[in-house]
């Protein structure tokens, strides 16, 4: 099996669970966050090689964390509760139980989406360790199904094959709660994720760009993940001139082909829609020239992640930007 089918594999059975774990969530039945910490302490030892054991399997409702790595020096707590309360809360109980001392790195992984802070705002919420005022790294140790995702995609075969028997051995359960028709069986994709303070890329951003980034995401979202692919080739490949970010056509037919595109891809987005990529009778030039600016000086590393899963909720996390290069 192919990488790519493998993890389309796990895919679907992650996304049964966050949705299995949400339904349950919204009727308040908490039984099934015991299964997901015991699910995820095995998925964690095979994706980050190392030896978690669950707290609460040793001790009911041990107290700070449910996963932890004593050689490693690693805890981790799993929760499905988005609230900054809960955070304050974990971090209150690590201190007063005395597990500082222990664990060096300590992880929120939530079982659906975490949650987003926005540290531009005046008495922005702000995480510390009681004891000394150290602030915790929210943006490094708050995770979620998706930070794990982009972890699993870029393994090869032979790292991806236990991870993919062991999503299947463990959450196949879970399918029966779904509808045939539902489109977590269909699913090929990551769910896109909208940005919110695009604090990541900019301290301050005046209205005219926030507003260029709402549009482009709007558009890209519009869009298939195969389409948003020549996106990613036009990025690539673009040079700059006075007023535009532009391409020479045979320069991005060849390099979308080369990657598996069609024609029909690449019409769809530079001249049938020609909301993102226009051709102007010379060059395909971009429309969205100060959003497509900032997003050039990300990591290259980080741009299938933005333009192709359209995860545009990375622009709000501390990633690195050089605005410099362009």
């Amino acid at each position: 099996m192919k990488t790519s089918e493998m993890f389309r594999e796990i895919i679907i059975d992650l996304s049964v669970l966050r949705y299995v774990v949400n339904s349950c969530v919204k009727e308040q039945r908490y039984d099934i966050n015991h299964d997901c910490e015991n699910f995820f302490c095995g998925l964690l030892n095979i994706l980050w090689n190392k030896s978690f054991i669950n707290t609460n399997s040793v001790k009911r409702n041990s107290v700070g964390i449910d996963l932890a790595d004593d050689a490693a020096h690693i805890a981790v707590q799993v929760t499905s509760n988005q609230s900054s309360k809960k955070i304050h809360s974990t971090l209150d109980k690590v201190v007063d139980n005395g597990l500082r001392k222990k664990y060096n790195e300590i992880y929120m992984l939530y079982i659906d989406s975490k949650p987003v802070f926005d540290k531009t705002r005046v008495n922005a919420v702000q995480f510390k360790f009681k004891d000394n005022d150290q602030i915790y790294d929210d943006d490094k140790y708050l995770i979620d199904v998706q930070d794990l995702l982009h972890e699993i995609e870029p393994l090869d075969a032979k790292r991806m094959e236990p991870i993919v028997k062991y999503v299947k051995d463990n959450l196949g359960y879970y399918k029966k709660f779904l509808k045939d028709d539902s489109s977590l069986l269909d699913c090929d994709e990551f769910q896109s994720r909208k940005h919110k303070s695009l604090a990541g890329i900019v301290k301050t951003i005046d209205d005219d760009i926030r507003k260029e980034f709402d549009d482009l995401y709007d558009v890209l979202e519009g869009y298939s993940s195969e389409e948003r692919k020549v996106i990613l080739c036009f990025m690539k490949m673009c040079k700059k001139n006075r007023t535009n970010y532009y391409v020479i056509p045979n320069t991005l037919d060849t390099t979308a082909f080369a990657v598996g595109l069609t024609r029909s891809d690449l019409d769809a987005v530079v001249n049938k829609r020609g909301d993102v990529l226009w051709y102007n009778g010379e060059n395909i030039v971009c429309l969205y020239f100060e959003a497509f600016r900032r997003l050039l000086a990300i990591d290259q590393k980080w741009w299938h992640r933005l333009i192709v899963r359209l995860d545009f909720s990375l622009l709000d996390s501390n990633i690195e930007f050089d605005e410099s290069r362009f």
